[in-house]
């Protein structure tokens, strides 16, 4: 194992005990706090706390998108999967705004008298004060692990990237950290793929080339997509020497590199033939989850809630550490951090 194994087991015990004492001391009401008795100050009560939270939460998001103007501008087409993809995810990315905002601003009302403080709005409380994704938000949210207001500023991010897309354009790069169903995304470029060169869809599978980090395209490749926002656990991205090295002392997440996403037909799979070369050539097919936990339930699409696909990618430089050595090492790519 890597020292930086260590170093995470130790972080898990502090988050564990941090959040168990932050349950704890949102149980209990105002005090107050002085220094001596003619100097008093008087501290927050948990209303007044979460209160501003939501507000200052419902005042940074957006208005809702417009789906029929949305519908108009990239209406559904044969030779554009991807207009599909984007219908697909803005419906749900609206899904979830209108439940954070809606509880945003009813909590507020609740604690004036204006509307019953119902058990939702009782969830939303306890995550503002613990600093917790609430309940009823990971009901219709994308998974993550996040606390809250990392949460909140990565959903902006996710709206931003989305709101770019609606008015610019299909992006020559995609953030693929941004969907709440990546696999649909593979499917949208795969099928538009297919359907070009005319070419059924069973019988594409992908190849995968890993660009520069300074890598940032003009214009959309011929076929395929360009992806980032990729993080390596485990080991990290040589980008000097274009392979997996070990992380470095106290890194526990690094930054991917961009990757090509090729769709090619199978009997032109140049990765294949790597089979039979040395092991120095050979790639290591890295795992892709949403989240850290790296588990899941199977959906009814036949999907895991967290697994995304394998990405296959150079596992050594000089032929020091063969594929099993990342196994072993539990090397995989996280589409987002737990921070």
């Amino acid at each position: 194992m890597h020292n930086n194994a260590a170093l995470t087991a130790a972080i898990n015990e502090g988050l564990y005990i941090t959040g168990s004492a932050l349950k704890l001391i949102s149980s209990f009401g105002a005090s107050v706090a002085a220094d001596d008795d003619e100097d008093q100050v008087r501290v927050k009560t948990p209303e007044e706390q979460y209160m501003e939270m939501s507000a200052d939460i419902n005042s940074r998001l957006p208005a809702l998108y417009d789906m029929g103007a949305v519908l108009r501008t990239y209406p559904v087409r044969y030779d554009e999967c991807l207009n599909t993809v984007l219908h697909m995810e803005l419906g749900k990315f609206n899904r979830l705004l209108s439940k954070i905002k809606d509880t945003c601003q009813n909590l507020g009302k609740a604690v004036k008298g204006l509307v019953v403080f119902s058990p939702e709005l009782e969830a939303v409380a306890n995550g503002c004060l613990t600093n917790s994704i609430p309940g009823p938000w990971m009901s219709v949210s994308y998974p993550s692990l996040k606390p809250m207001l990392s949460y909140v500023s990565d959903f902006i991010e996710r709206l931003n990237f989305m709101t770019s897309w609606v008015k610019n354009g299909i992006p020559s790069m995609f953030w693929f950290s941004a969907y709440f169903f990546q696999q649909a995304f593979l499917t949208g470029v795969l099928q538009n793929f297919a359907r070009t060169d005319k070419i059924a869809i069973d019988l594409c599978i992908w190849n995968f080339d890993v660009m520069n980090a300074s890598f940032k395209p003009e214009e959309k490749p011929q076929k395929g997509a360009y992806i980032n926002g990729l993080f390596m656990s485990g080991a990290r991205w040589d980008d000097d020497q274009m392979c997996i090295q070990d992380s470095l002392p106290k890194v526990l997440w690094s930054e991917m590199a961009p990757i090509w996403l090729k769709p090619v037909e199978k009997s032109e799979d140049t990765q294949a033939m790597r089979v039979g070369m040395s092991e120095s050539d050979k790639l290591y097919n890295a795992p892709i989850y949403k989240t850290s936990e790296r588990k899941g339930v199977l959906s009814t699409s036949g999907h895991s809630s967290n697994f995304i696909m394998w990405l296959a990618i150079p596992h050594s430089c000089n032929g020091v550490h063969s594929e099993q050595f990342w196994t072993k090492r539990g090397v995989a790519l996280i589409s987002q951090t737990d921070d």
